[in-house]
């Protein structure tokens, strides 16, 4: 257990008492180890963004305490540090599930079902890359294809266009198949999770339609597992 939530637990009730109860710690140490670098050996430190980077704010990503072990540094991109916080909570007993969330007004990824099917099989093949999927990862994490479409009108079986003619989002039903297939192509046993439509109660897609069978807009549908 992290020795801060020891110190925090014996403060209340004798720590000799409690210690035979608690799991051992098996995370990463607090404070860092020390390399026998002082640049390295003080902390907080920080580590300088490639100058492609547009993301967040400041050039620099602020290492402390909390995450001196992500991997950083010039060349190591984002998803790195992405893939290894999957593995962590993993290796700590957690499920995971990816959702994929989007906020943008337009969603390239709802107009175009081949690119989401392009990007959730490139991430899954990524994934099962990783030496450790097939024993650790595997039946731990899971896709969330799209989160709550009907904020851009998707329907069932129909195209929904915008006011000026353009897709806004394909037939979803075409997507979720499309994107499921993607995965399975890296892993033919992961679970796959879906929304239903009918979550969001605004009438901006109205001429695409608005009725949900057993989803009514006042309902929350529940994602689906296939």
């Amino acid at each position: 257990m992290d020795p801060q939530l020891i110190e925090g637990l014996g403060s209340k009730w004798s720590l000799e008492s409690i210690k035979p109860y608690l799991p051992k710690y098996k995370g990463m140490p607090h404070p860092p180890p020390e390399t026998g670098n002082p640049a390295c050996d003080s902390t907080p430190w920080t580590a300088s963004f490639l100058q492609n980077y547009t993301g967040g704010q400041g050039a620099t990503l602020n290492l402390t305490m909390c995450n001196w072990y992500l991997p950083q540094g010039p060349g190591v991109p984002a998803l790195y540090r992405f893939l290894w916080q999957l593995q962590y909570l993993i290796s700590q007993g957690f499920y995971v599930l990816l959702d994929f969330s989007s906020t943008r007004e337009r969603e390239v990824n709802v107009e175009n079902p081949q690119l989401l099917a392009q990007n959730w099989g490139n991430l899954w093949r990524i994934l099962t890359d990783i030496p450790a999927y097939k024993d650790y990862m595997a039946g731990r994490i899971f896709p969330d294809l799209v989160n709550e479409p009907s904020r851009w009108g998707c329907q069932w079986q129909d195209t929904c266009h915008g006011v000026n003619g353009t897709r806004v989002c394909a037939p979803i039903l075409q997507t979720f198949g499309l994107a499921a297939a993607a995965i399975w192509k890296a892993d033919p046993n992961v679970p796959i999770f879906i929304n239903g439509l009918g979550q969001d109660n605004s009438t901006k897609w109205d001429q695409c339609g608005n009725y949900y069978p057993d989803a009514p807009y006042s309902t929350i549908t529940p994602h689906i597992s296939w």
